[in-house]
């Protein structure tokens, strides 16, 4: 598990620095790097913190499917008895396609099939159901625009700034600060992230 939590830990690493680098000032002040790019990059960063969350939960399904222990000593009772961690992982996808990692609900359902209460996955993902779903959203917005995802985000920013906007975009709802602590999104979303594999993977 250690090495799952260091891979998950340095992707988000990697994704955070790149934004915060975007917006560096030189020394009258002013972004170093037109809008564009800045736009570019923090919308790229985000999307790759959102992916490596959904690697995390795929490596972590594995680990503890295959009897891994956790960080705290813990183990989980798997009700499947596979032989390999590909057949695990051939498995959990069934007859479909791929599992789709980005949708907690599915995740929590899926390990309620594989583990006693679904744990240790159920809980950390209940928890950060809705702001993982509010990850969900920007993260469609920064990968395709259309009026779907363009309503979705806008709507969340209202929701995040308390100020409305006729058509908000994923880069705009990164960087605005809201919520209980007026932190920026992407700022909130790195710790919901981080809180959430470091349950998991505590156990």
């Amino acid at each position: 598990m250690q090495s799952i939590v260091q891979t998950f830990d340095a992707a988000l690493k990697v994704a955070t620095d790149a934004s915060k680098n975007a917006h560096s000032l030189d020394a009258s002040g002013y972004y170093i790097l037109p809008l564009g790019e800045r736009e570019l990059i923090t919308q790229a960063a985000f999307v790759r913190m959102f992916v490596a969350l959904e690697e995390f939960l795929e490596e972590a399904f594995g680990h503890y499917g295959m009897a891994g222990t956790s960080l705290n000593g813990n183990s989980f009772q798997c009700y499947s008895n596979a032989p390999t961690g590909d057949h695990f992982h051939n498995m959990l996808i069934g007859l479909n396609r791929f599992v789709d990692w980005s949708a907690p609900e599915r995740v929590r359902k899926l390990a309620e099939l594989y583990f006693p209460n679904g744990e240790p996955f159920a809980t950390p993902l209940q928890s950060a159901h809705g702001e993982l779903l509010d990850m969900k959203t920007v993260r469609n917005a920064a990968s395709h625009v259309s009026r779907t995802t363009s309503a979705q985000v806008t709507a969340l920013y209202l929701r995040w700034t308390g100020q409305p906007s006729v058509s908000a975009t994923a880069y705009e709802m990164l960087t605005s600060p809201g919520g209980q602590n007026q932190q920026t999104f992407m700022s909130h979303a790195e710790k919901v992230l981080r809180a959430t594999a470091q349950s998991i993977a505590n156990g």
